[in-house]
């Protein structure tokens, strides 16, 4: 298991974080007034200042570049340490560098940490609303191969946060992945968002006046309304109106569970959860086709999964059905429209594609055993 080796920098530059990648071998410098870039050696770089800059020799792949990060006006501390390192085989972010902090400011902290792939779409927006209300970011990528890096860069190099955490992961299950991203968290408190979701007007209001009167303190985690909208519409079928999900919470009272797929946050024993109305707006569906190739990920991982149940014919047969009438129905997605149908069509789908894998996947496990 790999670890991280620290540089030592002597400037008066602002806050820089050099993160490190075990399998591209390269560390990131993120910071306000830089983007990041890859390094030459496994989280190590070494640096020299000037009066104008803090200069790391780096490079990209084959081609090497040098990286020039405009120092902040005003003196900072000169002084840089290594916070944290993350012994993860599997998660690049290796060294995180940033000023001392005192107690005060990340006792009242909150990080954002999401984990990101192909996210270069809907990831500007979540960012956007974050602003004032986040501290710090930490963020995971799980193999993007658009924008998505770059637009963590620009939103680095804008300085809307003390600190960003941009760390590479190889994803394996949403479980795993995402208690990597939690690691990373180094505040007290800690907001779980995904890029198709953002704080809407009233949430942030709240959320800040919280943090300033001390009533984030009343629990330690906090269950959040989510507003859904599939294809441009907010739902109001019970199904997805009346949604409720853990997402603030502090950073060492929750933990996550290790389901392959819809994980979720289990905290402490004795911990007490309070409730928010004011909406997180999720965008479950924001079109069609892209929501399928999810659907797919997700039954793979469900069946993957060793509790799943076995293949049942009959089960099969009247799933897709019964989920459409419970949710079109009895549920009121008749009242969406077109979106309320199509959600609840897809519904359907997904249930009839998962006992379809389950079917495939018992099949193969019985032939593997009759043919050793």
């Amino acid at each position: 298991m790999a670890l991280a080796r620290a540089a030592h920098l002597e400037s008066a530059a602002g806050n820089v974080h050099l993160l490190g990648g075990l399998e591209t071998g390269g560390p990131v410098l993120l910071g306000p007034g830089g983007a990041g870039r890859q390094g030459q050696d496994q989280g190590h770089a070494d640096g020299e200042s000037d009066a104008d800059h803090v200069f790391l020799q780096g490079g990209m792949g084959p081609a090497s570049r040098d990286i020039r990060i405009p120092e902040h006006s005003h003196s900072r501390a000169s002084e840089f340490q290594a916070k944290r390192s993350i012994p993860c085989s599997r998660t690049q972010l290796l060294v995180d560098w940033a000023p001392p902090l005192n107690n005060h400011s990340a006792m009242s902290s909150i990080t954002a940490f999401m984990i990101v792939k192909n996210e270069e779409t809907l990831l500007p927006r979540c960012l956007e609303s974050l602003r004032g209300v986040a501290d710090e970011l930490a963020i995971l990528d799980t193999g993007s191969t658009d924008g998505t890096v770059a637009v963590v860069e620009r939103e680095t190099a804008a300085g809307h946060f003390r600190r960003v955490q941009l760390g590479h992961h190889q994803f394996r299950d949403f479980g795993s992945a995402r208690q990597a991203n939690l690691d990373l968290v180094q505040t007290e408190w800690a907001l779980w968002m995904d890029a198709d979701e953002m704080l809407s007007p009233s949430l942030r209001a709240l959320l800040l006046a919280m943090k300033r009167d001390g009533r984030l303190e009343q629990h330690a985690g906090w269950e959040i309304h989510r507003a859904n909208r599939v294809l441009g519409r907010v739902m109001k079928s019970r199904k997805l109106a009346g949604n409720y999900v853990l997402r603030l919470f502090r950073a060492d009272q929750g933990r996550l569970s290790k389901s392959l797929v819809h994980e979720g946050i289990i905290m402490g024993k004795g911990a007490t959860v309070g409730h928010i109305d004011q909406p997180l707006m999720h965008d479950t569906m924001p079109a069609w086709r892209p929501y399928l190739r999810k659907v797919s990920m997700y039954t793979t991982l469900d069946v993957a999964n060793p509790d799943d149940k076995r293949f049942n014919p009959l089960h099969m047969l009247i799933t897709g059905p019964h989920t459409f009438f419970k949710d079109y129905v009895l549920r009121g997605g008749l009242r969406d429209g077109w979106p309320g149908f199509v959600w609840c069509f897809t519904s359907a789908w997904t249930c009839v594609q998962r006992d379809a894998k389950r079917f495939r996947r018992d099949w193969l496990k019985k032939g593997g055993a009759e043919n050793p």
